[in-house]
């Protein structure tokens, strides 16, 4: 009698281990499917304009222009218009010192405040006159929808 008590505890010992693995597998499968309602592709799609921008700005020549102005019209017109960005210039020039920083520029097209996905892109370039090096800029482009 007291082997057939055995069995029993060892079977509801085993019946609630394949019980908690379920719960576990629901919960998990439930995790993942909520998982996949977020637009994690959107987040990714404003990495690339902004990368994408920045590369373009260079070829074209209007990053290292400093002529803000064209700049921003060129992201205006090149974006979507359902997003806003921001694009930040820094200037720094170079002596025997190292690098100093000399000025710096910025435009913008909406607020990034009210939006939960903001992504940006960071790229250096040079500026050159005659030949010669004026200034090493870095210029920092924030997108976000909204």
């Amino acid at each position: 009698m007291a082997e057939r008590g055995a069995k029993g505890i060892v079977f509801a010992a085993d019946s609630l281990a394949a019980v908690a693995m379920l719960a576990f597998f629901i919960t998990g499968l439930a995790f993942l499917s909520a998982k996949t309602h977020e637009d994690s592709g959107a987040q990714l799609l404003l990495k690339k304009q902004a990368d994408d921008m920045l590369a373009a700005l260079e070829r074209t020549g209007e990053l290292p222009s400093m002529n803000l102005t064209a700049l921003n019209l060129s992201i205006a017109a090149t974006l979507p218009d359902e997003d806003s960005y921001e694009i930040a210039l820094d200037y720094y020039n170079y002596s025997s010192g190292g690098f100093a920083f000399s000025h710096a520029a910025s435009a913008a097209r909406g607020n990034a405040n009210r939006s939960k996905s903001v992504a940006a892109s960071q790229r250096e370039f040079v500026v050159m006159a005659n030949g010669t090096v004026m200034h090493y800029g870095i210029a920092t482009l924030r997108v976000w929808v909204g």
